[in-house]
């Protein structure tokens, strides 16, 4: 398992790199997320999620509906899944287009999972995130 963890760390670590090179977004292919870690929307497979820092999505056919960031990833699924807040989520979740899924991809910290959640947000524009960054050109 932490032949794993290293892979996921050394993939997130490779993606900020390459951010952190690049000088204006808009001239650049955006870098998007590899999506292999996915569980359908469901409490019972809760026990799949990792409990470690990193970004998450929720999806379904329409697209990207949310990306977050947490410290403990099965944790912040089962909260989304017991008392969402957000409540243009909790509309689209209960009429999803196909099936919900919960993707996931690990980081180092909490601060380069912010910072990968930042710029996915941007790049993906998810239809229930309420802060969308944008970058000053």
């Amino acid at each position: 398992m932490k032949l794993n963890r290293k892979i996921k760390n050394n993939y997130t670590n490779q993606i900020l790199k390459t951010l952190s090179k690049i000088d204006n977004l808009k001239k650049n292919k955006p870098i998007y997320p590899q999506l292999d870690k996915q569980v359908l929307y469901k409490l019972s497979n809760n026990f799949f999620i990792p409990r470690c820092e990193g970004i998450y999505f929720i999806h379904d056919k329409r697209g990207f509906l949310y990306i977050g960031e947490s410290n403990n990833l099965r944790n912040r699924f089962l909260q989304h899944l017991q008392r969402e807040k957000n409540l243009d989520l909790v509309n689209l979740i209960k009429n999803p287009f196909g099936d919900l899924s919960f993707y996931w991809v690990t980081a180092n910290t909490k601060l380069e999972a912010v910072k990968l959640q930042k710029y996915w947000i941007r790049i993906l524009k998810p239809l229930s995130n309420k802060i969308n960054y944008i970058t000053n050109n």
